[in-house]
């Protein structure tokens, strides 16, 4: 196993993003992004922040996974403790009218961040998502292609969700993923699991099996098999609604390396990798370099990957492009913010 402890500079974002919530900024955004999220109207006190609606076509839902995998001993917990991980599945939604907006995070997760930064906010208030909880799926007689995105180091899953509701509208559907030990994470029983802060600690080679079996649970959901370890109602039409075929996945900083080190596996029939590293090419790849250079001028080491098992259908994706690349020099301007707080 890796070990990749939690920097200052990542301890650093998160009172930043914990000092944000707190001002009413916004805090699930990069911060070139958070002018964008609005309190909603209440009566004088408090607000509550709703993320911005993404811009695609369709509305969102969401539901949270509880998966278990029990093929693997969890590496931080110890022997005789299998790995769980908490995930969400984002997606292209219909019939919305009338059901409740999904948070942010949990509040138990939500409160854990916050008392880890030392800044006092009440967990109700924590943001609103675009995302409908449960929704049914929205559709079209073909199966959605897939996204996983990979959080960085002592994170969660809830970062970059104004990001991961946007592809949901565009008709991806996106799992994301708390990689627990290294992740704010709440499970359905009232557990909380915070980052570690003693070895062992998760490295991106530990982050890549857990995208390896998110996407193992992707392919048994495709096939008609119910994920969740607790047995909790699914939306509807979400089982058979996922397209194996078509699958991919994305992060920031530590979450990036993992996305590379499961797309660099030699069973991946086809490789794309957008990153913050300098690359040679012609087509697509020598516009994926200029986005690189992009990320590589500040000097910030930070990565985004992208990586996909079907060419065609991730990499001739322009607007799928332009909204990553997008992503990661909003990001970079963040990260060179945050390593000067």
């Amino acid at each position: 196993m890796t070990i990749t402890p939690v920097t200052t500079t990542d301890v650093t974002r998160r009172r930043l993003l914990a000092a944000a919530l707190v001002t009413g900024l916004g805090a699930a955004v990069p911060i070139s992004a958070a002018r964008q999220a609005r309190a909603a109207p209440t009566a004088p006190g408090p607000s509550q922040l709703t993320l911005p609606r993404p811009t695609g076509p369709h509305p969102v839902g969401t539901v949270p996974l509880h998966l278990v995998d029990t093929s693997r001993p969890d590496p931080v917990a110890g022997p005789g403790r299998h790995r769980e991980l908490m995930a969400g599945v984002w997606y292209p939604a219909r019939m919305t009218k009338d059901l409740p907006r999904a948070p942010w995070m949990t509040q138990g997760a939500l409160r854990a961040i916050l008392a880890d930064v030392g800044f006092p906010l009440d967990p109700a208030l924590g943001p609103l998502t675009a995302a409908h909880v449960g929704a049914p799926v929205h559709q079209t007689g073909r199966r959605l292609p897939v996204l996983v995105y990979s959080h960085g180091a002592g994170s969660h899953r809830g970062d970059h969700t104004i990001m991961v509701q946007e592809l949901a509208s565009h008709g991806y559907a996106v799992v994301t993923v708390d990689h627990t030990y290294d992740a704010f994470s709440e499970f359905p029983d009232g557990r909380l699991t915070v980052p570690a802060q003693v070895p062992p600690f998760l490295g991106p080679r530990d982050f890549a099996t857990d995208i390896r079996f998110v996407l193992d649970t992707v392919e048994a959901m495709a096939a008609g098999h119910h994920p969740d370890a607790d047995g909790r109602p699914l939306p509807q039409g979400l089982l058979g609604a996922l397209d194996p075929q078509r699958i991919g996945a994305f992060g920031w900083s530590k979450g990036g390396g993992g996305a590379g080190r499961w797309a660099a596996q030699p069973s991946m029939p086809s490789r794309w990798q957008l990153t913050s590293s300098r690359q040679k090419g012609d087509g697509t790849l020598r516009w994926e370099a200029q986005c690189s250079r992009a990320g590589s001028a500040s000097g910030s080491g930070s990565r985004a990957s992208i990586a996909s098992t079907s060419g065609a259908a991730m990499t001739s994706s322009n607007w799928l492009s332009r909204i990553l690349c997008a992503w990661v020099r909003s990001e970079v301007i963040s990260s060179a913010i945050w390593s000067t707080v």
